[in-house]
Parts: C-alpha cells; structure tokens; sequence
C-alpha cells in the first residue's frame, strides 16, 4: 500500500476520533485525555503534511464531510460542526508552525548521524528551540529505525537552569507547541490557566470560546 494511500486512512479515522471526542466536551489540551487528543490530531496533521503535501491547516474542511455522512444520526455533531472546525483549525495552524521548522531540523540531524542513534541534547534541543514535541520526535526515529538517547536527554531536563514545573512539562512532551508567541484570531491565549516562557517556547493554555478547563 503507497505512504499516500496509508495517511488518508489514517486522517480519516483521526478526523472522527477527534471531532466526536470533542462533541462528548473533551478539548485538545496539555494534560490528560486533552493531550491524547492533541496527539491524535498532531499525528494526523504531521501525514497530511509529510505524505499528503498538506502545508496548510486541511483537517478542518472534513468536519464538513464527516457532517453530512454521520451529522443525521448523531445530532451533537451537527449542533457543534462550527466549534469543532475552529478548535482544529487553530490546533492544525499552531503546529504547523512547529511541524515544518523542526523537521527541517530533525532531517538534518539525521542527515549527520553515524549511528541509528539521536543523541539526546539534540532530542532537547529540538524541542527547546522549536518547540517540537519529543514524543513526535521518538515516533518519527522509530519510523526510520533509529531511537533518542534518553539518559542524555533526561540529562538535560535536570539542568538546574529548569525549574521542576518546567522540567516535567518538557520531560512529558506536553508543553510550548508554538515555536514563538502568536495572535490566534478570536482566541484568548494565554490567561485561562497561566502563561510562562521557557527558551523560545511558549506555555499558554488556549480558550476556544469556552472554558477548556478541566471541569
């Protein structure tokens, strides 16, 4: 089966599991079942955008499909089409910023390895300086039959210059999906639980609208 033919299906199922996610009131967030979500959606934009050439925020146009297939037999769905193409739309956009910078980054490390082993200050690095996500990081290495060297890596999250809080955001891989500060049109970024900087990552929680809080 070609790569191509491999992403649609993976996009699709995604698509539903995402939007009806949603539908039951779970968000994308950076903890929880919000980042098992997150997740799912990153995987899903990272296909379109490697095997599909889907440079732009795409999944989003689905929910319109996945409205007019399944929108009569689960009415929720029809009811919050509007809020669920807006949360993935900003999501999608967010880490497209984050994807093409750090894979440009991550191809060239590769490019340079002697060994099928990513050092782990590199691993860091990646996600320090651009914002990529480590767990997007170990999945794409696995892809290739390579792997990260954790105990370097852990090594880096226990520098003194990482407060704990920080540390363990970055240690889950969980934390500053934007590579650099950005206006998102028409969503309050930053207040709903608290803003910090770490390198040129930014920690903010993003409100679609709601209170995405835990409730």
């Amino acid at each position: 089966m070609l790569k191509a033919d491999i992403a649609m299906r993976v996009v699709a199922d995604h698509v539903r599991a995402i939007a009806f996610s949603i539908v039951d009131g779970q968000l994308p967030s950076n903890t929880g079942a919000g980042y098992v979500i997150r997740r799912i959606l990153r995987r899903a934009s990272r296909y379109g955008f490697t095997f599909l050439d889907q440079k732009e925020p795409f999944i989003y146009k689905l929910i319109k499909v996945l409205d007019e297939q399944m929108g009569y037999f689960f009415d929720g769905l029809r009811k919050q089409k509007d809020l669920i193409e807006k949360v993935i739309h900003e999501e999608e956009a967010s880490f497209l910023r984050t994807l093409e910078q750090g894979l440009k980054r991550l191809d060239q490390y590769l490019e340079e390895s002697k060994s099928n082993e990513l050092s782990g200050d590199k691993v860091f690095e990646l996600y320090d300086t651009y914002g990529f996500p480590t767990d997007l990081t170990e999945l794409i290495l696995r892809e290739r039959g390579m792997e990260m060297n954790r105990a370097e890596y852990e090594a880096e999250l226990n520098r003194p210059a990482y407060p704990p809080p920080v540390r363990a955001g970055l240690g889950s891989g969980c934390l500053g999906q934007l590579a650099e500060p950005v206006e998102l049109a028409g969503l309050d970024v930053g207040n709903g639980g608290g803003a910090a900087k770490t390198g040129a990552a930014l920690i903010a929680p993003v409100q679609y609208g709601i209170d995405c809080r835990q409730r």
